[in-house]
């Protein structure tokens, strides 16, 4: 599919997912079966002393690791600050919480695991995680990521004509081997949503924070009923049909 990529603005996004915060956890489904997924990847063998989260968001894929691994270390990171109070009350005060931009900042330490959900997709390379990940991994350390592939909001994107330059899942696997991960496997999932309105579907991607229409448009009533027109057409629905939207995602694992 064919459409212009818009620039990430990361203010922007700090300030979405930052006002998301606390509707995060009950709308964000398919993150949530991402996360169920990633767990079960995780080897039985598994042991991790040191572990970073990267974009850890609210905690849904934190809370399970600390579940898991409670006798670990912890250090977790996200690009909005706000979302720390959301995530303490699920992993405590014992760990440490990182406010920055993972793709601009150096990564300090050194870790047995390092875990990544639903993140990478907003860094304006995502494949510069696995660098950075290969660099601060332990050897033998353990890389646990999902991310969207470009299948991801494509209902939307033909009618918006711009969005996220997703990495595809070619691009991921050969730079995890051009970096020399080893054991190395990954699942392909695609789960479509689907909503009573479109008014609702552009909820959902609100209270996600993953606000996927072009970042400077001021979308008038008249504008929006002339895209949920568009919307419609476009995807051959007719006007009382729910409104589809498609998240194709890549979960893997691979060891250092």
């Amino acid at each position: 599919m064919d459409r212009s990529t818009c620039t990430i603005d990361k203010p922007l996004l700090r300030h979405r997912f930052g006002s998301a915060a606390e509707s995060y956890d009950d709308t964000a489904v398919v993150q949530s079966e991402v996360v169920d997924r990633l767990i079960a990847l995780l080897p039985p063998t598994s042991s991790p002393e040191h572990v970073l989260e990267v974009g850890c968001g609210t905690g849904l894929l934190s809370s399970r690791l600390v579940q898991k691994f409670p006798h670990a270390t912890f250090v977790f990171n996200d690009i909005a600050p706000q979302v720390e109070p959301v995530l303490r009350l699920k992993v405590g005060t014992e760990s440490t919480f990182i406010p920055a931009d993972a793709e601009l900042v150096p990564w300090q330490g050194s870790y047995d695991l390092i875990a990544s959900s639903s993140c990478i997709q907003w860094w304006h390379d995502p494949t510069v995680f696995f660098a950075k990940s290969h660099s601060a991994l332990r050897p033998h350390g353990e890389l646990l990521y999902s991310t969207f592939l470009p299948d991801t909001f494509h209902e939307l994107y033909r009618v918006t004509d711009t969005g996220l330059h997703y990495p595809s899942a070619e691009q991921v696997v050969a730079t995890l081997r051009a970096l020399r991960f080893s054991r190395e496997t990954h699942e392909i999932r695609t789960t479509t949503l689907h909503f009573p309105t479109f008014t609702e579907l552009l909820r959902h991607i609100k209270q996600t924070g993953a606000n996927a229409l072009p970042t400077r448009t001021i979308w008038t009533p008249r504008m929006l009923k002339q895209l949920e027109q568009r919307f419609r057409s476009e995807n051959h629905l007719t006007p009382d049909a729910p409104c589809p939207l498609t998240y194709t995602t890549i979960i893997g694992i691979a060891t250092k």
